[in-house]
């Protein structure tokens, strides 16, 4: 339908712990509600270096990460910081909701896997009705 042409595409950038899980299977579905969804592990594979994710990054219209406790491991930080370079819209999916991305912070260089880095999202107001 005319909606599936409208939808944007999506890079659902998540770490290799969750590849497989039930929480991976989750969040695509998720995500598939509004974005088509590039997921690198169903979608493209273990290609052995970042550079074919960054690639992949540049062509989508929205990148979406997903945090473990609060980070993001190596890839994820990069695929996510190549995404703010470019100039996409960036979304941390936390729960059932995606806050923009404003920035990232390195958090520890020496944890690839895990606490590398952390997602900084725009402060929301929350606007009341008159």
């Amino acid at each position: 339908a005319e909606e599936l042409q409208n939808m944007k595409t999506c890079y659902y950038a998540h770490s290799k712990l969750i590849y497989g899980t039930k929480r991976e299977n989750a969040e695509r579905e998720l995500l598939e509600k509004r974005f088509k969804v590039v997921c690198p592990n169903r979608d493209m594979g273990e290609l052995g270096s970042i550079e074919p994710y960054l690639r992949r990054v540049k062509s989508v219209d929205v990148v979406v990460a997903s945090e473990i406790d609060g980070c993001v491991g190596r890839g994820v930080f990069a695929e996510v910081q190549h995404g703010l370079e470019q100039g996409k819209q960036v979304f941390a999916l936390r729960g059932k909701n995606l806050f923009e991305v404003a920035l990232t912070k390195i958090v520890d260089e020496d944890d690839w896997r895990l606490r590398y880095g952390k997602l900084i999202v725009r402060k929301l107001t929350a606007t009341k009705g008159k």
